[in-house]
């Protein structure tokens, strides 16, 4: 088979007729011409190549080829204008990528923000969210919360970026952070607004 001639995208079309008609040996073959002869394609088109490994079991090529990829550049992916609309199994895949080139404050506002995006009726400015507000939002990124590595975040990140969304995290996951932080900066400013937000989510 000579796909010398074929349009790139045509040849993702047959790799992906090839995944639900389950020819291995056409799928293998495939996957490996689209890596060692259009790696530069697929660069520029990856979000494309990456949405179609993750969404096919099958293609465990292409997919090692994206998350190395991907660790190397996670701007790729987070950082792309279709970012937003990227499927709930492609996003957790990324969060659980180990090798991922980004802080764990990034992917938590990476995160945060697609959650916000399948809901544009929020408000932008989580002071004014209602109890409804943060109930639909914390159904929206409840897939993705055990993954993101909050134990990680500076005490400035988490005061900052994570407690003005407390009422999306799990209640016991919550507290166990607000004491860990507390006894890992235990300076006094900051204990006082963490003891302020601790009394007021568990009243």
């Amino acid at each position: 088979l000579s796909l010398k001639e074929y349009d790139t995208a045509d040849i993702i079309k047959i790799l992906v007729a090839a995944v639900q008609l389950n020819l291995k040996e056409l799928i293998i073959y495939l996957q490996s011409f689209l890596i060692k002869n259009k790696s530069d394609w697929m660069e520029k088109n990856f979000n494309l190549i990456y949405r179609t490994s993750f969404e096919n079991e099958s293609l465990l090529e292409l997919q090692n080829y994206c998350n190395k990829l991907i660790s190397k550049e996670p701007e790729r992916m987070f950082e792309s204008q279709n970012f937003s609309s990227i499927p709930e199994k492609v996003l957790v895949s990324l969060i659980q990528n180990e090798n991922l080139r980004m802080s764990e404050i990034e992917i938590w506002e990476h995160v945060l923000n697609w959650g916000l995006a399948q809901n544009p009726e929020l408000p932008s400015d989580p002071a004014n969210f209602s109890k409804d507000d943060f109930s639909l939002l914390k159904n929206t990124l409840k897939s993705y919360i055990p993954f993101i590595r909050f134990y990680d975040l500076t005490c400035k990140e988490f005061s900052k970026k994570v407690l003005p969304y407390k009422k999306i995290l799990p209640k016991e996951l919550y507290k166990d952070l607000l004491d860990t932080f507390l006894d890992l900066h235990p300076d006094i400013q900051n204990i006082l607004i963490l003891k302020l937000l601790h009394h007021n989510m568990l009243n």
